[in-house]
């Protein structure tokens, strides 16, 4: 016979987010901020000599940030 107890699950909820570039944090109360975070999550693939195989990435920025990075690069569409 197999006994189970019944275990209350843990749920996490943000709270604040970090920009991994200039390392400003965001409360998640700061909506108006916080809503213009960009966040990217990604997999690489299979024989990926940049990163590795196989690898999760994954990288916050504030608005600032990812427009000093990407502001030559994006196109409004």
């Amino acid at each position: 016979m197999i006994n189970k107890t019944l275990v209350q699950n843990q749920t996490y909820e943000i709270s604040s987010i970090v920009c991994d570039k200039c390392k400003e944090e965001i409360s998640i109360k700061d909506y108006m901020k916080y809503q213009e975070f960009v966040s990217i999550r990604f997999t690489t693939g299979y024989g990926n000599h940049t990163f590795g195989d196989d690898t999760n990435i994954e990288i916050d920025l504030c608005q600032n940030c990812f427009y000093e990075i990407f502001k030559n690069i994006a196109r409004e569409v």
